[in-house]
């Protein structure tokens, strides 16, 4: 499950989602975002970013979890949910508004934003409580969007989290690896359906940039119990040009074939803002995670990128799509573990970019857009 890094408390408070409306008020003016490409899940107000999804299906509903802001054309990453339900067409109709489910602390270290959120279900003890969902998220105290670091809450009913003591859970010292983007980006899948899992985050200091992954027993988040954090191996992925820079990942899991797989931005970007635009597929056996060198990945897809999210029917024909796209989740069941079927849904973050304009329009632009690879 999807997709950047982990951990946190807020003293002894729920955070309440069901108690906030979306973002725009019913008094404010709908401001349409540009549609480059493919229309996103939802709709939000120009002003209004949606971006790094994480993605569940459970009892017929989809979870989404995502990074967005409350305020337009305001930057403070808080984490929203919305929630999707089938028809009897098999279409997924989301809710009208976002609810926040997850803000920065007042005084703590994820004190300025926490974003990029990943969910997985289980049993997951904390003060004399066993939850039913655990959260990782990264968050920073720093006004710059740097020196992340990675927080657990616990829920069980989604709306509703409480987080995991008042220090990281995963850490990064700028004092011994120098300022730089931190750990973030986690992406969780369950090894027992209870409370051991992978966690799978960017790592990224002054020289190096990979992904690895710490094996948790969180049955008890009063002692919790993990190993070394170890690099994912990248034989196999193929960037633009140059060596492969493996980050912002997202990871499932097939367990009846053995076969895991990852989604993650393709790098580099030549032209400002430095956001990816386009992202790669692929997929090994589980082993590549304890024995790198006898095991690569495979590519599913190399590359879904501008042209393959343009919009080329109806009216309005475009040939071209969205020119970043980026932070991109596997659409799993609640353990982090591949749905049935022959195709491989997905989603990722999307944005108009105005390269030269003097607006930051591609910034309040964010919105998130499904996809279906063919396995």
């Amino acid at each position: 499950m999807k997709k950047k890094l982990m951990m946190l408390i807020l003293p002894l408070m729920l955070l309440m989602g069901c108690d906030t409306t979306t973002p725009s008020t019913p008094q404010e003016k709908f401001e349409p975002k540009t549609n480059y490409g493919i229309a996103p899940m939802f709709d939000d107000t120009l002003g209004i970013y949606d971006k790094d999804p994480a993605i569940f299906k459970e009892d017929g509903k989809k979870y989404t979890f995502f990074t967005t802001n409350e305020t337009k054309y305001v930057t403070g990453d808080v984490i929203g949910l919305r929630i999707g339900t089938e028809n009897e067409n098999g279409e997924t109709v989301y809710d009208k508004t976002t609810q926040i489910v997850l803000r920065a602390s007042e005084n703590d270290w994820d004190s300025m934003r926490v974003s990029n959120p990943d969910v997985i279900k289980g049993e997951f003890a904390y003060q004399n409580v066993t939850y039913s969902y655990l959260m990782a998220f990264q968050g920073t105290s720093k006004v710059k969007d740097k020196l992340y670091q990675i927080g657990f809450a616990v829920s069980n009913d989604l709306l509703n989290w409480k987080k995991v003591g008042n220090e990281p859970i995963i850490k990064y010292s700028s004092y011994a690896y120098g300022s730089a983007y931190g750990v973030g980006a986690p992406s969780l899948v369950s090894y027992d359906q209870k409370g051991k899992f992978y966690c799978f985050y960017t790592y990224a200091d002054a020289l190096i940039t990979t992904t690895r992954v710490s094996y948790f027993d969180c049955s008890s988040l009063d002692d919790i119990k993990t190993g070394e954090a170890s690099a994912i191996s990248s034989k196999g992925l193929e960037d633009k040009s140059g060596d492969v820079v493996f980050n912002n990942a997202d990871f499932m899991i097939d367990k009846e074939s053995n076969t895991i797989y990852c989604v993650r931005d393709r790098n580099p970007v030549m032209t400002m803002p430095a956001t990816s635009d386009s992202i790669q597929v692929a997929k090994a056996d589980l082993k590549i995670l304890v024995n790198p060198n006898d095991y690569e990945w495979t590519l599913v897809t190399r590359s879904i990128s501008d042209l393959d999210t343009a919009l080329l029917d109806g009216e309005e024909s475009q040939e071209f799509g969205w020119e970043r796209i980026y932070s991109a989740c596997l659409i799993s069941d609640a353990y982090g573990h591949k749905l049935a079927g022959d195709k491989l849904p997905l989603a990722f973050s999307v944005s108009a970019v105005g390269v030269g304009s003097e607006n930051n329009n591609y910034l309040y632009s964010g919105a998130i857009v499904y996809y279906e690879v063919n396995l």
